[in-house]
């Protein structure tokens, strides 16, 4: 298991006490919403469903629909005629979300084609003044990682997708997707063809969930439209996530050594366990990869200290507002958590690290 602790300074003891609480306070799920009036929508006669192929997914529809009552099931009922499951939605949502270590993740998502793809494009869109304060590699790096730039774009029909999913017990809370979902279509705010979603369910080549859409999608183009299924303008701007004001011109991964501690001695012991706490961890308990000290500024990050390879090394130190990164992961299993333990934003920080031209460590090959 890599090993993975939060790491602060003494000064961030507050905020990160903050933060980590709010973690722990998770609110409900939220009910899903009430449909728009959409008469048009609705009129004639109710389609009659055929199966979708699969008991499961035939339960889970018809379930839906007798919860919807006379608000919703009028609508849905439209919207799932015709729809079959698709059995290799399950398998390929299973292969991706098994990728759990930080290892792992930097394996699969940090590569030389996707740094050469993010390098090219770095070129072309750094100069550019973006809303927001994620970095323009950062999003790249997302972009990058969620569909290769837009060559592997959704292909899903979001609904059905949804449909599968959640019949499954897979990704989001289903049922609460599904009616944002089908709430988009039927508040005439994105066409039905062009509501795909990627075998997560998630809407776009930005991976947004359907009930995040209003507030997380983004018209970088100003063109009235949120579209994140092709228009690159729209998809990078809806790729800002955290607060990267503090960190300005700062590198997203900070490699460090790996912490050697003899525990047999008090000093040394007492450090290895300020490694383990979630805050209040000095900066000058860690060296930095290449020997030098920290300097200035640097004595007052703060951020997460991964060891994807153990005492081998090389560790790393990823900025807070990488945290934020998680929340895009089309995999992760909980809605609220922003897992900041979790490798998908180490892979993000190491390939918008390389997209940049900042020296990254070697890393250990592929097995």
């Amino acid at each position: 298991m890599a090993a993975v602790r939060n790491f602060a300074t003494i000064g961030s003891t507050l905020v990160l006490a903050l933060l980590a609480g709010a973690a722990v306070a998770t609110p409900p799920l939220p009910m899903p919403p009430p449909p728009p009036d959409n008469p048009a929508f609705v009129a004639g006669p109710e389609p009659v469903l055929d199966s979708t192929g699969d008991p499961r997914v035939d339960a889970y529809r018809d379930r839906l629909l007798d919860e919807g009552g006379t608000s919703w099931r009028p609508y849905l009922v439209r919207l799932f005629a015709g729809i079959r499951a698709d059995p290799q939605l399950i398998a390929c949502f299973d292969e991706q979300a098994a990728i759990v270590e930080p290892a792992d993740f930097i394996r699969h998502y940090v590569t030389s084609e996707r740094i050469a793809r993010g390098r090219a494009l770095y070129r072309v869109l750094s100069g550019r003044a973006q809303a927001g304060t994620t970095p323009p590699e950062v999003r790249l790096a997302m972009w990058g990682m969620l569909s290769d730039f837009g060559d592997r774009p959704p292909q899903h029909d979001a609904i059905a997708a949804l449909l599968v999913l959640g019949a499954h017990d897979r990704g989001a809370r289903g049922d609460f997707q599904l009616h944002h979902a089908a709430r988009l279509v039927v508040a005439g705010d994105v066409p039905r063809e062009r509501l795909r979603a990627g075998d997560s369910g998630r809407l776009g080549q930005t991976a947004i969930l359907p009930g995040r859409f209003d507030t997380q999608a983004r018209d970088g183009n100003g063109d009235g439209r949120k579209d994140v299924w092709s228009s690159r303008a729209d998809i990078l701007a809806s790729l800002d996530v955290g607060d990267w004001s503090a960190y300005p011109g700062m590198p997203v991964a900070v490699a460090v050594r790996p912490a050697q501690f003899d525990l047999s001695d008090p000093i040394d012991a007492r450090r290895a366990r300020a490694l383990e706490q979630v805050n209040n961890v000095p900066a000058n308990i860690l060296r930095r990869y290449d020997g030098k000290r920290w300097a200035g500024a640097q004595q007052g990050w703060a951020g997460a200290y991964v060891e994807p390879y153990g005492k081998a090394g090389p560790a790393f130190l990823v900025l807070p507002p990488a945290w934020a990164v998680n929340s895009v992961n089309p995999y992760r299993e909980l809605y609220f958590n922003d897992d900041h333990d979790k490798g998908f934003a180490l892979a993000a920080a190491l390939l918008a690290d390389a997209i940049a031209g900042r020296p990254v460590p070697d890393l250990p090959a592929a097995p």
